[in-house]
């Protein structure tokens, strides 16, 4: 058990380190890049929340394909960037309505994971990032800022 805390511990803190300097020193380009492989590896986990093999399909791999591809394509065309902000919030005021409203609600009938819950979760959390990185002086540090709250957040509930 000792030995298994231990190296969440250190593997947490090496790929904070890792991810903390890629944030400040990238150009936002290579960030974007980045971003793309951290969102395709987020929607391999969300393949594996719907079936316990991960990117075993045809469809799998295409919904893949899209979202490594989402975060630099959106980022070099900034004219989607209101359609995606405005689905993501429809998307996460929907979310929160069920949470408050109707708790009760059996989490299959609501909660099932399906590919555009995906997409309205993965990509323009990819793409908030990469703007923001980019987007006014100072980026840099407000999506550490925000990623660091997410990091705290997530280690005080693993606790």
């Amino acid at each position: 058990m000792k030995t298994a805390i231990s190296q969440r511990i250190v593997t947490a803190f090496v790929l904070a380190t890792v991810t903390a300097l890629a944030i400040v020193f990238l150009p936002s380009v290579l960030l974007s890049i980045l971003l793309a492989c951290v969102t395709v590896a987020a929607g391999w986990e969300w393949c594996r929340l719907g079936r316990s093999h991960g990117a075993t399909k045809l469809r799998d791999r295409l919904f893949l394909l899209f979202l490594a591809i989402s975060a630099p394509i959106f980022y070099r065309y900034p004219v989607v960037l209101p359609w995606i902000a405005t689905v993501a919030m429809l998307w996460w005021f929907r979310c929160t309505f069920y949470v408050v409203f109707k708790p009760d609600v059996l989490p299959g009938t609501v909660w099932k994971t399906n590919y555009w819950k995906g997409l309205l979760t993965i990509v323009p959390a990819g793409v908030a990032l990469s703007i923001a990185h980019d987007s006014f002086d100072g980026g840099r540090w407000y999506v550490l800022a925000c990623l660091s709250i997410v990091w705290a957040s997530d280690i005080t509930a693993y606790m």
